[in-house]
């Protein structure tokens, strides 16, 4: 649903290319093109589920979280972990994605050259000093209103889940009760009359 175009409502053709190559199957190769290569884009061909407008953010944020940043020049998913900036920090020195290492302590790792060149580390650099001024800065840019109204909106939340969750305790009570119900019904009929 994130990925076809007819459900923001388009029509397109020409999204794939094939390529001369085949796969050992006989399968023929094709690549997806980008956006901007589509031969026939027709909008508002069928009802959408989402705007264009929308579609096409959403395709910028897919296409930016994948992770082959050498290929695509992307940022990134940001993955588990107790860092906080895994998979956004950038090297200072060579300007490639710094890698975390979680063995003796966390610590942000340059090794770009080391796995394409050969060479030494970059750099490194322990995480949790650089990872306490992020939190801090986070904490001094956000402003206490909207602190406030994050807390507002957490507590809502939390109250409609408990509240689907009362909702739910009482329709499985009255399930119950009707099975209940049915079979005292079933119980109290004459068994000469029931048919097996």
């Amino acid at each position: 649903m994130l990925k076809n175009p007819a459900y923001a409502g388009a029509f397109v053709y020409g999204r794939t290319q094939s390529c001369h190559a085949r796969y050992a199957s006989g399968k023929i190769i094709s690549r997806r093109r980008k956006m901007t290569e589509w031969k026939i884009v027709v909008k508002d061909r069928y009802p959408a589920y989402l705007d264009w407008q929308r579609y096409e953010r959403i395709q910028t944020m897919l296409s930016d979280n994948h992770a082959e940043y050498r290929r695509n020049q992307t940022r990134g998913v940001s993955r588990d972990g107790a860092a906080v900036l895994q998979g956004i920090v950038w090297c200072g020195r060579c300007g490639h994605k710094m890698g975390v290492e979680y063995k003796n302590g966390n610590r942000y790792v340059c090794n770009f050259l080391a796995r394409s060149q050969g060479g030494g580390l970059c750099q490194h650099l322990p995480a949790d000093p650089i990872d306490a001024c992020v939190v801090e800065a986070f904490f001094a840019a956000a402003s206490p209103t909207e602190l406030a109204e994050l807390m507002c909106a957490k507590d809502a939340r939390r109250q409609a889940e408990e509240a689907f969750d009362r909702a739910e305790e009482q329709q499985i009570k009255r399930l119950r009760y009707q099975a209940l119900l049915a079979e005292r019904q079933y119980d109290r009929g004459d068994v000469t009359e029931r048919e097996v």
